[in-house]
């Protein structure tokens, strides 16, 4: 396996599937009875627990403070995020099926950021992204419409 399917796997493949199941997780801890704060609160430990596993697997302890604000907000707008999908399960009694399919949308916000924030569309075929960008819109509205 060359290095970029690799990649692929390690940074595509597996993070949806981990994602998928965190999805789950979320349905069935809302369904259980749990309150938003509490289940936030429970959340950030997970994430303070892997968080410092993984400090002791990898040797690189490299941060300065503009990479380490930026890692903070990628940490906030992603809780916000959790928070409000957790508040559309919830509150809003939305399914799962739905909601993922929607929230998977962010794959195209991601993809459209990272063309015109760090340059990207100098190296990915653009027209091949842009078929793929119109493909998600229509899944997300034929999710959100079922």
């Amino acid at each position: 396996m060359n290095t970029e399917v690799l990649g692929i796997v390690v940074g595509g493949l597996l993070p949806a599937f981990f994602f998928a199941f965190s999805g789950v997780f979320t349905k069935a801890s809302t369904n259980t009875g749990i309150g938003i704060g509490i289940y936030t609160i429970i959340l950030g430990l997970a994430v303070v627990l892997v968080g410092l596993l993984t400090y002791g697997f990898f040797p690189d302890k490299t941060l300065s403070v503009r990479s380490g604000t930026q890692a903070f907000f990628a940490g906030f707008v992603w809780a916000f995020g959790s928070i409000l999908i957790f508040i559309g399960l919830s509150h809003y009694h939305l399914p799962l099926s739905r909601v993922a399919g929607l929230v998977g949308t962010n794959t195209l916000i991601g993809a459209l950021l990272a063309l015109w924030i760090f340059s990207e569309w100098k190296q990915v075929q653009v027209p091949q992204l842009l078929i793929g960008t119109m493909l998600v819109v229509v899944g997300g509205v034929l999710v959100a419409r079922a």
